[in-house]
């Protein structure tokens, strides 16, 4: 699993950070997470989620987490330019409260840690929304 880091300098303050996400119990397929400082420089850093689990780079101290994941929309397809094949079309199916409006935030040590895992959970109103 690589990361993605902040696209900064190695010189920046960032610690490594690992783990699992998991919806409704399962391993996210596919997505990204992204850690942001609650405060200082809030730039976020991110990493690519494969089978559940995660590597990234973070500040230490509290920070905003935020999931992202995107899905076919069975039978459906977009055009991307005249001549082009179609391709299907995707949706985000993470809860806005764990992205645009996320409610995760996580404590990150100096040196990083390993084993921060999110358990994101769908309501009945995630699952009729999509």
């Amino acid at each position: 699993i690589g990361s993605a880091g902040c696209g900064r300098a190695p010189c920046l303050d960032v610690h490594p950070v690992a783990g699992t996400v998991t919806v409704d119990g399962a391993p996210l397929a596919e997505g990204w997470i992204t850690f942001r400082a609650l405060e200082g420089d809030t730039r976020g850093c991110a990493g690519r989620i494969t089978n559940g689990a995660y590597r990234a780079e973070a500040f230490a101290g509290p920070a905003r987490v935020a999931v992202t994941a995107t899905r076919a929309v069975p039978g459906t397809f977009v055009s991307p330019a005249p001549g082009v094949e179609p391709q299907p079309k995707t949706e985000q199916f993470i809860p806005r409260r764990y992205n645009e409006k996320t409610e995760l935030e996580a404590e990150i040590p100096v040196g990083g840690i390993r084993g921060l895992d999110f358990a994101l959970m769908l309501t009945p109103d995630d699952r009729s929304a999509q």
